[in-house]
């Protein structure tokens, strides 16, 4: 089954944020359809050899990252282009977690990096995606800031199977 584009945000960035053992980052989004979340695709590149990064879906609560990760997928990358343009780099889930409609959720990048070693994520300082915002965490996702705009983002997912909305049982 291919899986599907459900939310994104993919406006051209101008700024990106480092990602290191301290300095954790989160774009919050809202399915407008259920589904299960597959994959997401994040613009990112790399500053030295940041080692395994993580990538979680959480979910928010008044639009900050909140709870412990409902799932987590994770990529090396020390593979990352050097390139500050960016490069889009698939994160896989191991398994699919069902999204709500009109729910809130986190896609959370974690990294033990320091400023030398790092993944930095692409993001545009004045956003645009209307299904969630951008936050920053000082604290390795403790607590969380508003980091302003919105991270450059792709959420793919599949249709969850036995969905019988357009379907008719008569007794």
């Amino acid at each position: 089954m291919t899986d599907t584009l459900y939310e994104s945000f993919t406006e051209s960035p101008d700024n990106d944020v480092g990602i290191t053992a301290s300095l954790t980052y989160a774009q919050t989004f809202t399915p407008s359809v259920a589904h299960n979340i597959t994959s997401v695709k994040l613009l990112l590149y790399r500053q030295g050899t940041p080692g395994t990064m993580y990538v979680e879906i959480r979910a928010t609560s008044a639009h900050y990252p909140t709870g412990s990760a409902l799932v987590t997928g994770s990529i090396n990358a020390n593979d990352f282009t050097t390139n500050s343009s960016g490069q889009l780099y698939e994160i896989t889930f191991p398994s699919a977690l069902s999204l709500d409609a009109d729910t809130e959720y986190a896609i959370i990048a974690r990294c033990g990096g320091d400023a030398g070693n790092r993944p930095l994520w692409l993001w545009k300082t004045a956003g645009g995606y209307a299904g969630g915002f951008a936050r920053g965490s000082m604290d390795n996702g403790a607590s969380w800031y508003n980091q302003g705009g919105d991270l450059i983002f792709y959420e793919y997912g599949t249709a969850i199977s036995g969905n019988t909305s357009n379907f008719f049982h008569f007794f």
